[in-house]
């Protein structure tokens, strides 16, 4: 038993060594590479270097989680393969440990960090993702929320909203120059409002200095307000998201969103991929380790740093593609996205331990 306890601490080490190694290389590569890339958008506005750096430092937070499953296998593939050149691994071998008792500390190390991992995408890299988007669009465009050419859009049942630009302001939403448009089942439009400005404060839109036109078949109507609530359950926050692509947001986000596109009929597709995506993410994260395990029981022992780093970044790399691959057809024919984020890491998983098992 005590060696056991030993040989798995000796196992923890090596591995738990390559992947903080391994992870904090690519992140910083990462991190080194969007900077330069933001270099470039310097001018635009009031973007500037410090605001450059503070949206990228923003993004850390994000590039750690969605660099974990390669990190991983780089711990995976490096950790044991740096135990093969001192006959460590070998020695224990020779001990009577299996190849799928050796893996068992690896897979286990790597299953709770992905689970910390999770946290953390679900946290601070969404949260983190938002405010460098804010701290972004604020810079290059004077109280930008979201926009297009014409503006910010927004649909809630038979209402359409438009605003020329937008804000956020000690966490109300302001909204200026608005139009509500209201269509009746037909899609005829029944009536315009045009506002200065429209508020969301507590979950009540309310409009000021405000027009309001009618159309009928006989005549048009024109009336003046000064303030107007519209009775709408149109979350603000979506327009703000809509800053952040949908694979940063987190699960709770990517369900409000979900919801409110299928309350419109609109489609939610790219928010379901999304949600699925984070929702397999410990499975996905740990699945290319296994794939990777059988090259540090192989011919990786007699494979120096550069080879097993060469097997490593040529797997993670692999199943990414294979895994984005199996997603976008999954959306492309209409197949379950839950199925195809799910199935292909169980697959992988199911077809290491098989082996690990098959060759003791």
């Amino acid at each position: 038993m005590r060696l056991l306890k030993r040989a798995d601490a000796l196992i923890l080490r090596s591995v738990l060594k390559s992947l903080m190694l391994g992870w904090m290389v690519l992140v910083g590569i990462d991190a080194a590479s969007a900077f330069a890339n933001e270099i470039d958008e310097i001018g635009q506005g009031n973007y500037d270097l410090m605001t450059a750096l503070t949206y990228t430092a923003w993004t850390v937070p994000r590039r750690i989680y969605e660099l974990f499953p390669m990190a991983a296998v780089l711990g995976a593939v490096l950790g044991l393969g740096a135990l093969s050149p001192s006959s460590e691994l070998t020695a224990l071998r020779a001990s009577g440990m299996s190849k799928l008792r050796i893996a068992a500390p690896v897979v286990g190390v790597l299953l709770v960090v992905a689970i910390m991992v999770t946290s953390i995408g679900e946290t601070l890299a969404a949260f983190g993702e938002q405010q460098a988007q804010a701290v972004q669009a604020g810079a290059k465009s004077k109280d930008l929320v979201v926009t297009s050419r014409t503006g910010i859009w927004a649909r809630d049942g038979a209402h359409l909203l438009n605003a020329r630009s937008g804000k956020v302001e000690g966490g109300e939403v302001v909204l200026m120059d608005a139009r509500l448009y209201e269509f009746d089942e037909a899609g005829r439009l029944l009536g315009i409002v045009r506002a200065e400005k429209a508020r969301n404060r507590d979950g009540i839109w309310r409009f000021e200095q405000l027009r309001r036109y009618g159309f009928t078949k006989a005549k048009v109507t024109s009336t003046e307000e000064q303030s107007w609530v519209w009775p709408s359950k149109l979350d603000p926050r979506l327009m703000t998201l809509g800053l952040v692509k949908p694979r940063y947001q987190a699960v709770s986000d990517l369900r409000r969103h979900i919801d409110y596109l299928n309350r419109n009929r609109l489609d939610a597709s790219e928010f379901m991929d999304a949600l699925w995506t984070r929702m397999a993410y410990p499975l996905g994260a740990i699945a290319p380790a296994f794939l990777a395990l059988p090259f540090a029981f192989g011919f990786l022992r007699s494979g120096g740093f550069g080879k097993r780093l060469m097997i490593g970044a040529v797997v993670a790399l692999s199943y990414y593609f294979f895994a984005r691959m199996v997603s976008d057809l999954a959306g492309v024919y209409k197949l379950d996205l839950a199925v195809a984020n799910i199935v292909p890491p169980l697959i992988l998983m199911a077809g290491g331990t098989w082996y690990l098992v098959r060759s003791r």
